[in-house]
């Protein structure tokens, strides 16, 4: 039996889980990343999962605790490895971009292990994450997918921005939009294949009122205003013009390296392990730019 949520009234749901439109939930208080769940008739849609299994489990519980309806499909908005984890616990057709879902067929079995490893130094966490069982999408689509399930209409929007295979999902009706690691303001940006210019044409699109009205749900940071990006566009900025800078004088792959600090500056609140996984994923995302300026000014 479908019960509906009141978020004002509603006892079961934890504090830091908000409804932002009828039936439509955002979670803010899981490590590492905010994922969202759509209440339909016939059933749950999840959007990314959280990547500890304590936390997973703990999503499932709130979900239940507002309608005991079963997850109808699990919406990946990317492939990064904190979102992907842990969607076999919910037991659902999982649906992704095809470039996300591409790397993660036939991934060899110390894959859990490897993602528990960069994830946490914790033992027990480490333990739980590597004998968690991983399931690669079983749905994917090229441009755009449109789901209708229950009585709610989702469009999957392909939009290259933190990967290839980065994606938006939207409910026109609800006028709400997941844009996952598109936009991302408390951490560098992982530009995990060199996609700036399409990042900063999403961004852009955000900021000039092609979605004004709507409630925009970032993957890492919750409800977000437009007003708010500037930041995240101007590091992009930088990196795109320090990347063509080395490009046009002839610099070699190995002299984005010195990019790294000056764009890391910008995030002093980034420590510990977390900065130093950071200044990896930022070496390899100015690498990869790099590799597609020079291919492009040779050919």
């Amino acid at each position: 039996m479908e019960h509906c949520a009141d978020s004002a009234t509603n006892s079961a749901m934890p504090p830091t889980m908000i409804e932002i439109a009828p039936n439509v939930f955002v979670e803010t208080g899981f490590q590492r990343v905010v994922v969202g769940a759509v209440l339909t008739a016939a059933g749950w849609l999840c959007i990314d999962t959280p990547p500890l299994p304590a936390d997973a489990r703990a999503w499932l519980i709130s979900l239940q605790a507002i309608s005991d309806q079963p997850v109808r499909y699990v919406i990946n908005t990317d492939g990064h490895r904190d979102r992907i984890l842990t969607c076999a616990l919910f037991d659902a057709p999982v649906i992704a971009h095809e470039a996300a879902a591409r790397p993660l067929f036939g991934l060899g079995r110390n894959f859990m292990a490897q993602s528990a490893s960069e994830l946490t130094g914790d033992e027990q966490t480490f333990l739980q994450i590597a004998n968690t069982r991983f399931t690669p999408p079983q749905i994917t689509y090229s441009t755009s997918l449109y789901v209708e399930i229950g009585g709610r209409e989702l469009v999957l929007l392909s939009q290259p921005s933190a990967c290839a295979g980065s994606a938006w999902v939207a409910l026109p009706e609800e006028r709400v939009l997941f844009v996952g690691d598109t936009v991302c303001l408390n951490q560098p940006p992982f530009i995990q294949d060199g996609c700036t210019a399409q990042w900063l044409e999403a961004l852009r699109r955000l900021q000039d009122g092609t979605y004004a009205g709507w409630t925009i749900v970032s993957g890492r940071d919750g409800v977000i205003s437009p007003a708010a990006l500037g930041p995240l566009v101007e590091v992009l900025e930088a990196a795109q013009a320090g990347v063509a800078e080395l490009v046009e004088a002839s610099g070699t792959r190995a002299d984005v390296a010195a990019l790294v600090g000056g764009l890391m500056a910008r995030y002093p609140a980034c420590v510990g392990r977390e900065r130093a996984q950071a200044e990896r994923r930022l070496l390899a995302g100015l690498e990869a730019m790099f590799d597609g300026l020079n291919g492009a000014s040779h050919a």
